[in-house]
């Protein structure tokens, strides 16, 4: 309850689908074997922000004991069964997951120079990996994540507020969602300090600072890329006349979105100029994705 909550107060939708692993040993034939039997189970749940914690407890409560039911479907038989819309690299329904087991034990077998550590792999499946261990009357954990979408503070805030979050459920249950503190005091004194900072007078817009170098002084140099320079009169009438073609030939309108495709270059400026002139804004896709990831991108409206 506490994790789907934390990614709801973190994201921008009301909802949150988390995986957590269920054991396959339900009957007779699966008891006896070796090795690792375990479903990931997505557990989907809106949760209310302007309604408790316990209330949110509870109904978390009932929505995972509903999926355990069906806890011999894996992941892959939902998937197949559902057919949603794939993502390459994206784990369809669940991108983030938990899971609490027993704290290992710190004393070594007798004879063995060892003791058991929690083992904590190179690379990991999923982009949030919550692990929790039991220790009884307490609980240690540690979260994996996906080093090329988190840096390591944005996880050590996760964690921070994931603490902030439990204390406020155990103190004040019946206090709602959206009001529990996830925030510390220097995070929210960095967002008071940015919405109510002091008021300055905007400039010029961009394309307009940019004709204006053009006709003043055309020869002066705008860009500068893998050793090849473009002037400020250059790169204008470049992107201006790549706008009247867009406006012209394409239709493209304010407000209209156009994909602009092409690799990190003095080019990729001068596409992106060329939209804003056509009035539209742009969206930078890199060539390297993978097609089917470029499609997607060019579908997603």
């Amino acid at each position: 309850a506490l994790y789907q909550l934390l990614l709801v107060r973190h994201g921008v939708q009301a909802d949150a689908c988390g995986g957590t692993p269920v054991s396959r040993r339900t009957s007779p034939e699966t008891r006896a074997l070796v090795g690792m039997l375990a479903n990931l189970m997505p557990i989907r749940l809106s949760v209310d922000l302007q309604d408790s914690f316990r209330s949110h407890l509870q109904r978390v409560r009932d929505a995972a004991r509903e999926a355990f039911k069906h806890g011999q479907l894996s992941l892959g038989q939902i998937v197949q069964a559902l057919q949603p819309g794939r993502v390459p690299g994206v784990t369809p329904y669940v991108q983030a997951t938990l899971s609490v087991e027993p704290a290992p034990s710190t004393e070594a077998p007798e004879g063995a120079p060892w003791a058991p550590e929690v083992f904590v792999p190179d690379s990991i499946r999923y982009d949030l990996e919550a692990h929790f261990y039991d220790h009884g009357d307490a609980l240690s954990g540690l979260l994996l994540y996906n080093t090329a979408l988190f840096e390591r503070a944005t996880i050590e805030r996760l964690a921070e507020g994931f603490i902030r979050l439990a204390r406020g459920a155990v103190a004040e249950p019946d206090r709602a969602n959206g009001d529990l503190a996830v925030l510390g005091p220097r995070e929210e004194r960095r967002i008071r300090d940015a919405s109510c900072g002091v008021k300055a007078e905007l400039g010029v817009d961009p394309l307009s600072e940019i004709e204006a170098r053009a006709t003043e002084s055309p020869d002066a140099i705008a860009l500068v890329y893998d050793g090849a320079q473009v002037s400020y009169g250059v790169l204008w009438d470049r992107a201006s006349s790549q706008g009247r073609v867009l406006r012209q030939r394409y239709g493209v309108t304010p407000e209209d979105i156009v994909a602009v495709l092409v690799d990190r270059s003095a080019a990729h400026v001068e596409g992106a100029l060329a939209v804003w002139c056509a009035g539209g804004g742009y969206v930078p896709i890199d060539p390297a994705l993978p097609d089917d990831r470029i499609a997607y991108m060019l579908h997603d409206r």
